[in-house]
C-alpha cells in the first residue's frame, strides 16, 4: 500500500501511517509531544522549496551518541 501525501496539509506528521511498513513516526520515538507538535502536518515539515526540514522537529527525540 502506498500513501499519497499530496500537499501534506491534511496528513499528521506524527500520527498518520504514511511511512513504509504502516508505521507512524510517533511509534518510533519516546516521550511526550507538545500540543503544537501533536497537531503538526507533513506540510509543516517541508520548506517552500520542497525540502524536508526534519532536524529541528526530530532533534529532541533522536538519541545522541
Amino acid at each position: 500500500m502506498e500513501w499519497v501525501l499530496g500537499n501534506g496539509s491534511s496528513t499528521s506528521f506524527w500520527l498518520d501511517r504514511w511511512l513504509p511498513k504502516d508505521r507512524t513516526i510517533r511509534d518510533m520515538i519516546h516521550g511526550p509531544l507538545s500540543m503544537k507538535e501533536s497537531t503538526m502536518t507533513v506540510d509543516d515539515i517541508v520548506t517552500n522549496n520542497g525540502i524536508w526540514d526534519l532536524g529541528k522537529h526530530l532533534s529532541n527525540y533522536l538519541k545522541r551518541s
